[in-house]
């Protein structure tokens, strides 16, 4: 994740393999080994298809793009 994210906010991330979108929240920071962050994020609702890649028929981790986008900064959690 290239941008700065703070552990309780809200982001809305983006399969854009499958042009899925839902809302989360940053529920871990960690430091990576070497350079960057590790960030783990849980979504507000079940989402059992989210990562479904269309026309393969399964679940296809590699070929998922994740973008997100900031929630409006009022939508922040402390």
């Amino acid at each position: 994740m290239e941008a700065g994210v703070q552990l309780g906010q809200r982001l809305l991330v983006t399969n854009q393999k499958n042009e899925s979108a839902q809302p989360c929240i940053i529920v871990f920071l960690g430091p990576r080994l070497g350079n960057g962050i590790d960030v783990a994020f849980s979504f507000t609702a079940a989402m059992p298809y989210f990562w479904r890649n269309p026309g393969a028929g399964k679940f296809s981790a590699e070929e998922v793009e994740l973008d997100y986008a900031a929630a409006e900064p009022s939508q922040r959690s402390a």
